[in-house]
């Protein structure tokens, strides 16, 4: 099939939902977010996700720009705090105008309710089958985090990049927990699909998990072309520290990688700080131009 009629059936798929309009907090008099809300029906697991888009305040002004995109994973549980923390570093002026995109699976009908009130249907089918490269014992259809790497690859990216203008090469990806081993996984299994990764408290098991992603890939390659930001709470510090320190060893060339000790909001705002430094804004911003 021709690329140009493989971007249009993608285009076709994604299909927009009226808006909820969310205020936040930070400085109500300039800051209006208003997600926007698309579904997605995966050809390849068949699977149907909701994607949350937060543009920035000046898209629709500054049609002369492309942005870079920040993916939220577990959309339905990270996707409003990840929004809330980026706005109160960029009205510091410490963060460029990013797009957001929250991903997450749809409810079935009769679990849609917690969008009213507050409660969240159980995605642990959905996270072991999406985010785990092994299977989880006990858990039917799980360690299909490869498929899921390729519905990202081939109709998630290729769809946000059809309907928004984003920057080319410019996308980071942030897990937490389930969502942070599959961002490892992405690391090492696509390089270059995403420029920069932030992972929060990533579940990955054991040191011999995480060493063996990192030294297949090493076998392999002698570069990994990243920005890697990995947080955990102290109690896994050893085990950070030796994923660290073995990538350090490998001396790739364009890896530049932060680890340390922090939780919660706190490691989202370092996170953020690390791999939006004023160097790389800089970078950005030239980048950002549409040619």
């Amino acid at each position: 099939m021709p690329l140009f009629v493989s971007a249009l059936c993608l285009w076709c798929t994604l299909s927009l939902v009226s808006p909820d309009a969310m205020a936040a907090d930070t400085s109500p008099q300039r800051i209006k977010v208003t997600p926007r809300q698309h579904t997605l029906t995966s050809h390849l697991n068949g699977q149907r996700y909701v994607l949350s888009v937060s543009l920035p305040p000046d898209y629709e002004r500054d049609i002369g720009h492309a942005y870079p995109v920040l993916y939220v994973l577990d959309g339905q549980a990270q996707f409003t705090r990840v929004v809330g923390r980026y706005l109160n570093l960029y009205y510091q002026g410490r963060m460029p105008a990013l797009i957001l995109v929250g991903i997450r699976w749809q409810a079935d009908a009769d679990s849609e309710a917690w969008l009213a009130d507050g409660e969240q249907p159980d995605f642990s089918a959905q996270r072991a089958r999406d985010f785990s490269p092994f299977p989880t014992p006990g858990q039917a259809d799980s360690g299909r985090a490869a498929l899921f790497l390729n519905v990202l690859r081939t109709e998630i990216l290729p769809a946000i990049e059809i309907q928004y203008r984003t920057a080319s090469g410019q996308r980071t990806l942030y897990g937490h927990d389930q969502g942070g081993l599959f961002g490892y996984y992405a690391l090492f299994q696509s390089a270059g699909l995403f420029n920069q990764y932030l992972l929060t408290a990533p579940a990955l098991v054991n040191a011999t998990l995480a060493l063996t992603l990192e030294g297949q890939y090493a076998g392999q390659s002698a570069d990994l072309p990243a920005r890697l930001f990995i947080a955990t709470p102290d109690s896994e510090q050893a085990l950070r520290q030796q994923i660290t320190d073995k990538l350090a060893s490998r001396h790739y060339p364009h890896l530049t990688l932060q680890g340390e000790s922090a939780e919660g909001d706190a490691a989202l705002d370092h996170g953020l700080g690390y791999l939006f430094t004023p160097e790389s804004l800089d970078g950005q911003r030239q980048a950002s131009k549409l040619r």
